[in-house]
């Protein structure tokens, strides 16, 4: 891999712009800047763990992508994120049908202090979103089959991936075209190096890392293109997601591996099972039916039952709060773009003394500051720590409409929200003991395996010190390390307000998801004046935890269904065991076995006591995925007893209703 360093002189090109009919102009002018950098400087390492290895060669696959979209669609193509993910990579464009000359001619070098101030950056990129510039167009299905054969033709030119660390000024220069790019230079700290990363023709911004050459890219399959959102309201960017191997057998493992995740897919399964649905009256909020809220209360039981063991104590916070509020916590001027907002301004209420008349509010997107407000309210002393509040309440963040996908992306959500208030010398302790409940509880789930990673300070837009952070980071690496567990570093992609340790889970299907998270925050205490009383009698800040072991209960239920494939274990399954009849004659006694064995409401015991055959009987509850299936006829009717069988056809030595619920005691406090 060529690396190039600082020492960039840009020329004073003035206006030279002009179209190609397959390079982009603009994608030249940046090609030809950086082709004047000096060469001095080292690469940085690829470290040899696998996730981060997947992910360098994928986020490498994305660059190819990006140079293919520019290579066909030209100066008409803006590009805007292409990052790898844990299904492979994807890159965002608007596309612009015949862009405007006029634009063209306003991209001038000798307007560069004006292009770049914020406000005329965000007035051209609302300029190009509402098509004043040119009407938008969309990525179809049969310019994937294009772009898949650019990518396959540009990887194979064996191109070395270069890269080069430049200035925030020297940044802006080489991708004056793009509003979008400057939108994110933007945000970069004035005297925090950039780099840019060249493959081929094709210069991008980017962090890294990336493989040292196309030739490992042997082979590409862009699976799907749908529409994205740059900023609320309009979906006018088009996304194309893919994957990328070094071999065409690695291709077709793939494609094997998906077809079997198609048949698990959680919302196909979902509407067979009657789980859950979705309605365009309310887009990203599930409707949970019967038996998909059957297993959420299993599921929030099961926790509630370890809150016991781990010291939590639950509570239930307004969902609605002041601008007052979020302004105080930092959420406001960091995270509002992600809120629902609303406004309290009514003319048929009297508000005269509460001075909320025109009060603005917002849907709580966390659990956080409401539990601050709760500390205040419930600690004193040391001898009141550590605190640990646990919530499921609903959550609310506005998602990009095109970034919903069944229950993993949504708007409304619950989560096993936790926060631990302790003191610094009670950290470890609390940490570890967190990630011991996570430990235990994906055991039970079954997942073969996760992966710890410590995120740390975001380069912008973070809150606190250098120093607060530093600290707070060798505090969770001083956790991690104690657990004998092994675990990663990604840099720069901790929250705002500290860094985090996210679990990646492996699923039945050797996927990868993001769970649970424990976060170590000693900026929000601050910020909510939080204080308790020492052992010398002295006030102090508390450190906060935050921790969740499912993350979003939401996202976890689909994970869950794809990790079983629908076929529940039986504690957690919402369709248990089903009483069958013979024949009607015996539906009196079927309907006292039902009974019986739903044991007061204990299990989730159905029956079928229509005139179907018993073979279509059986068939159907077999694919409900019931755990049991009674079987009575004139025999059991007569002698009392049952016949049982799995939902997979075996059939069970337990001849009577209490056999059977012995057995469900014992499956059930083994998480069977």
């Amino acid at each position: 891999m060529k690396v190039y360093k600082r020492n960039v002189r840009i020329a004073n090109i003035g206006i030279r712009f002009f179209y190609l009919r397959f390079q982009s102009t603009f994608a030249q002018y940046r090609l030809d800047e950086f082709l004047k950098l000096k060469t001095k400087s080292t690469v940085p390492s690829l470290t040899g763990n696998r996730v981060h290895s997947e992910e360098s060669f994928w986020h490498s696959a994305a660059h190819i992508l990006g140079w293919a979209m520019e290579s066909k669609y030209g100066s008409n193509c803006f590009l805007t994120d292409g990052p790898a993910n844990s299904d492979g990579f994807f890159y965002d464009a608007l596309l612009i049908k015949n862009l405007s000359p006029d634009f063209i001619k306003s991209r001038s070098y000798q307007h560069i202090n004006e292009l770049i101030h914020p406000n005329r950056i965000q007035s051209d990129i609302s300029k190009l979103l509402h098509e004043e510039y040119g009407p938008v167009q969309y990525v179809t299905d049969s310019d994937l089959k294009q772009l898949t054969k650019m990518c396959m033709k540009l990887a194979s030119q064996n191109k070395p991936f270069e890269y080069a660390t430049v200035s925030k000024e020297e940044s802006q220069k080489i991708f004056i075209h793009s509003p979008f790019k400057l939108s994110i230079i933007d945000k970069i700290p004035k005297d925090d190096p950039i780099t840019l990363f060249r493959c081929g023709d094709f210069v991008d911004l980017c962090r890294g890392p990336h493989i040292s050459n196309t030739e490992m890219l042997k082979v590409f399959s862009l699976t799907k293109t749908g529409a994205t959102q740059w900023e609320p309201g309009l979906q006018n960017l088009s996304r194309v997601y893919g994957v990328a191997f070094n071999s065409t057998e690695k291709l077709k493992e793939y494609k094997v591996l998906q077809a079997q995740a198609e048949s698990r897919n959680h919302r196909t399964i979902g509407r067979k099972q009657d789980l859950f649905t979705f309605h365009p009256y309310s887009p990203g909020s599930p409707f949970f039916l019967p038996h998909g809220i059957r297993i959420i209360q299993k599921l929030k039981e099961f926790l509630r039952n370890e809150y016991k063991e781990f010291g939590f104590q639950e509570v239930v916070t307004p969902l609605i709060f002041s601008k007052e509020l979020w302004e105080k916590s930092g959420h406001w001027q960091n995270y509002k773009e992600d809120m629902f907002t609303l406004a309290s301004s009514c003319d048929h209420h009297n508000h005269e003394d509460s001075n909320d008349g025109d009060t603005m509010y917002s849907l709580k997107p966390m659990n956080c500051p409401g539990h601050c407000l709760l500390f205040n309210e419930t600690v004193n002393s040391y001898r009141d720590l550590p605190l640990r509040f646990a919530e499921f309440s609903p959550l609310h963040r506005n998602e990009a409409s095109g970034a919903l996908t069944g229950l993993t992306r949504v708007r409304m959500f619950h989560q096993d929200d936790g926060h631990i208030f302790c003191t610094k010398e009670q950290i470890f302790s609390e940490i570890q003991s967190s990630l011991k409940f996570i430990d235990k509880v994906y055991k039970i789930f079954g997942f073969p395996s996760y992966e710890l990673t410590l995120s740390t300070r975001p380069t912008t837009n973070y809150i606190g010190t250098i120093e607060e952070w530093d600290h707070a980071e060798e505090s969770l690496k001083g956790a991690l390390e104690s657990t004998k567990n092994p675990w990663s570093v990604k840099q720069g992609d901790g929250a705002f307000y500290g860094p985090k340790i996210d679990v990646m889970v492996r699923d039945s299907m050797n996927r990868s998801h993001q769970t649970a998270t424990i976060q170590l925050d000693f900026q929000l205490p601050q910020r909510f004046a939080l204080q308790y009383q020492d052992k010398n009698g002295s006030y102090s800040t508390p450190v906060i935890v935050h921790r969740a072991v499912l993350g979003s209960i939401e996202r976890m239920f689909a994970i869950l269904i794809e990790h079983y494939g629908g076929k529940w274990p039986f504690w957690v399954s919402p369709r248990q065991c089903i009483v069958v009849t013979t024949r009607l004659d015996c539906n009196m006694y079927g309907e006292q076995v039902q009974m019986q064995l739903s044991n007061n409401g204990k299990y989730f015991a159905d029956g079928d006591f229509s005139d179907k055959s018993l073979a279509k009987k059986v068939r159907e509850a077999q694919q409900k995925a019931y755990n049991f299936i009674i079987v009575v006829g004139d025999k059991e009717a007569e002698s009392g007893e049952i016949t049982v069988r799995t939902r997979d056809g075996k059939q069970l030595s337990i001849p009577t209703v209490e056999q059977l619920l012995e057995h469900f005691e014992v499956i059930t406090n083994q998480y069977q």
